[in-house]
């Protein structure tokens, strides 16, 4: 049997195999168009004139966690006595709490943790493992700050917002309907094969589709997501910027280095580790002899 065929046989399965090409190339244009008009959706990136605060440096400055931010709110509520260090362990503090009306979200956070557990905490508080939701708000408001992006998602622009919950919704709508036309091109292109016997044109167009596939994604331009290029220059103008005093200086270094950044002598200073107890040597078992001579004749 003549799988390949002649030209009146081929022309049919190479017009299918242009038109799925043409569909795959339209789609992705159509997706990027959507992907443009939604970014330009995103409202204005802040100055970084603008500032941050103290909770916004320790979230950004250390790899957008939320125990950074914690720990500064702990730090200022002991700097203005509203809890207190009872004791510090490698690994832990004891406090107790004089105050327990919170000023803002993230103290709320943390005098729940430390009720919860009667005062004692790990030394970094352990706030992103058991309340990751924490200080989602603040995290938020960076996204639309455009300070962070989200994977997947423009600068700008919060996984919960308007235009991208339509964005998904039409990206979604369109793929199906684009899988669904890749799918009767290729029935057509298969039934043509069977038809004419030019079995070539359907063996270019199963392989020629997800090798497309596979070079647009190995050769198209990574979207980046994480901190951006405002980020770095906020978290860079926030470390320009002279203390108005020492209780300033002090919260900064927290914001920007942890508890490990403490003045010598602060209270809050973590405490070192402690030494390795010493390894117990192995009991040295006494050398044994043996005599090899062999018995005199006395031990005949």
């Amino acid at each position: 049997m003549d799988v390949i065929g002649g030209w009146p046989e081929v022309v049919p399965g190479l017009v299918l195999l242009v038109l799925s090409l043409g569909a795959l190339v339209r789609f992705w244009r159509a997706e990027e168009k959507d992907w443009q008009e939604l970014a330009a959706s995103a409202g204005p990136v802040r100055p970084s004139a603008a500032g941050l605060s103290l909770y916004e440096i320790a979230y950004l400055a250390q790899g957008y966690r939320v125990d950074p931010a914690g720990l500064v709110a702990l730090v200022v509520m002991h700097e203005q006595q509203r809890v207190r260090l009872v004791d510090k362990e490698y690994g832990s503090y004891h406090y107790r709490i004089v105050d327990p009306v919170p000023r803002d979200e993230v103290e709320a956070v943390v005098l729940d943790l430390l009720a919860e557990d009667d005062g004692r905490v790990p030394t970094a508080l352990d706030i992103q493992r058991r309340r990751p939701d924490a200080l989602k708000n603040l995290h938020r408001q960076l996204v639309v700050d455009g300070y962070l992006c989200e994977r997947g998602l423009p600068a700008g622009l919060a996984p919960d917002a308007t235009q991208v919950t339509e964005w998904r919704a039409v990206r979604t709508r369109a793929r199906r309907r684009h899988a669904l036309l890749l799918v009767v091109l290729l029935t057509l292109g298969g039934a043509a094969a069977v038809l004419l016997g030019a079995w070539a044109p359907l063996a270019l167009q199963a392989v020629a589709l997800p090798a497309l596939a596979v070079w647009r994604e190995r050769t198209r331009t990574p979207r980046s997501w994480g901190v951006t290029r405002a980020c770095e220059e906020a978290v860079r103008a926030a470390r320009a910027v002279r203390p108005a005093s020492k209780e300033d200086a002090l919260l900064r270094r927290v914001a920007f280095s942890g508890l490990r950044d403490l003045p010598k002598g602060h209270p809050l200073v973590p405490c070192p580790r402690p030494p390795d107890p010493p390894r117990e040597q192995p009991r040295e078992e006494p050398p044994r002899f043996i005599d090899f001579n062999p018995p005199g004749l006395g031990g005949l």
